[in-house]
């Protein structure tokens, strides 16, 4: 059975994409040495967050902060969005994030 043109070229392109690792060292992993204090940088594996958090040293987190903690938006506004989060882990018997958010 023959494949459609585009299944074809799809992976021509993904066997080029994956011959270039053959023939260039991937940049951008962690040192072996060092993998513990690069993971201790991303937030979703952070065991402790700074308690300033500067957006030149940590972006991820800083990124992750503007998403809660909106400066636009009241006092207010802000308590009533961690309560209708509250009550949507509530209602899913999920009670630990329930009151957290509350």
């Amino acid at each position: 059975m023959e494949r459609p043109e585009s299944d074809a070229a799809s992976e021509d392109a993904m066997d080029s994409f994956l011959e270039k690792f053959q023939t260039q060292p991937y940049r951008g992993g962690f040192h072996e040495d060092q993998w513990e204090e690069e993971f201790e940088k991303i937030p979703l594996f952070m065991k402790k967050a700074p308690s300033e958090i500067d957006p030149q040293e940590n972006p991820d987190l800083a990124c992750l902060q503007s998403i809660i903690f909106d400066e636009e938006r009241s006092p207010e506004e802000q308590a009533r969005t961690f309560k209708d989060e509250g009550n949507d882990y509530f209602k899913e018997k999920d009670y630990k994030k329930a009151v957290i958010s509350f």
